[in-house]
């Protein structure tokens, strides 16, 4: 797939995710996540970051956090590095340990804010590694809560939205019960979270900024190209793009790719037909089946929505 997009502008706020490479643990000690949490710290400080929110499960990490400077490049390039470095050195391993570049999206302060943070705090309980978020020890939630001091953790702005008794309020508001939403499919352009309003806003900072390699304005809000996502599909799965291309019957990671060109790409359904080699009869009764399939299947709906989340979340 074609290099993420990378949106950098001071005051900018971020939920980054980085997974380790294969969907290999990248924590596999206590002292693992310890140094990790050393290298963050660290770089909060050397890159005058703020860090709203943090997860360290097993194979990847999640962080919600602000650049003031427009520097988020330098500061994810310092920490993976230093970490990868010392957890190949500690296990006596060689080559990469994340998987690809890390994960980037740009995140629509007032709108979520809030609720990316709760998101965040609730991994380790969908992922059923505890039954409770207050559990899971590598975390900021205890932080939030009051259970432990993490003075490069900022909670300051959780304070000022919920007022008098913010750490029970804001308990509360992670703990209810509520439908699951799923932010992903909010995503915009694969690298925004926000109002079409916040998108036009992002789009006229980076008018303003000098151009930058990573970033050309003529690609700053473009959507996944068809080529994007019939390999990240087949990464996804761990086959071949030929695999996903050649015609078989009833071979769902073709069926969710050709459902996932017609939902997130612009193609024409003879264009797809040229791509799939097949027929444009086929293309939508295949595209047709499969959308009913994942309205009455739960595992086909949760399998779409993961490879979903690989496509639009950088």
């Amino acid at each position: 797939m074609s290099r993420p997009l990378r949106l950098e502008f001071a005051g900018a706020l971020y939920h980054i995710i980085s997974r380790g490479i294969e969907g290999k643990n990248i924590f596999t000690h206590r002292k693992d996540r310890e140094k990790f949490i050393h290298y963050l710290k660290e770089n909060i400080q050397r890159y005058e970051t703020k860090l709203y929110v943090y997860v360290l499960m097993d194979n990847h990490y999640h962080l919600l956090l602000e650049t003031p400077m427009p520097n988020l490049s330098k500061f994810m390039h310092t920490l993976n590095a230093s970490y990868v470095v010392y957890h190949n050195r500690r296990h006596s391993r060689v080559g990469p340990l994340l998987q690809g570049r890390y994960k980037a999206i740009l995140v629509d302060r007032e709108a979520y804010l809030l609720e990316l943070s709760r998101y965040i705090h609730l991994n380790p309980v969908r992922a059923r590694s505890v039954t409770a978020a207050e559990k899971f020890e590598w975390s900021s939630y205890r932080t939030y809560l009051g259970m432990k001091t993490e003075e490069w953790v900022d909670c300051e702005w959780a304070r000022e939205r919920f007022g008098k008794n913010w750490r029970k309020k804001y308990r509360q508001f992670v703990e209810e019960p509520l439908e699951t939403t799923d932010l992903f499919k909010k995503v915009k352009a694969g690298c925004i979270l926000g109002s079409e309003l916040f998108a036009e806003r992002v789009k006229k900072k980076i008018g303003l900024h000098s151009p930058q390699p990573e970033i050309p304005s003529s690609r700053a809000l473009k959507s996944p190209s068809m080529n994007e996502v019939v390999a990240g599909t087949s990464e996804f799965f761990g086959i071949d793009e030929g695999e996903i291309l050649r015609r078989r019957r009833n071979f769902l990671p073709r069926k969710i790719a050709l459902y996932l060109v017609r939902k997130h790409t612009a193609e024409r359904i003879e264009q797809i037909g040229r791509k799939f080699r097949i027929n444009y009869p086929a293309v939508s009764k295949t595209i047709a089946r499969m959308k009913a399939a994942i309205e009455r299947d739960e595992e086909k709906k949760r399998i779409v929505s993961m490879v979903e989340q690989k496509l639009l979340c950088l």
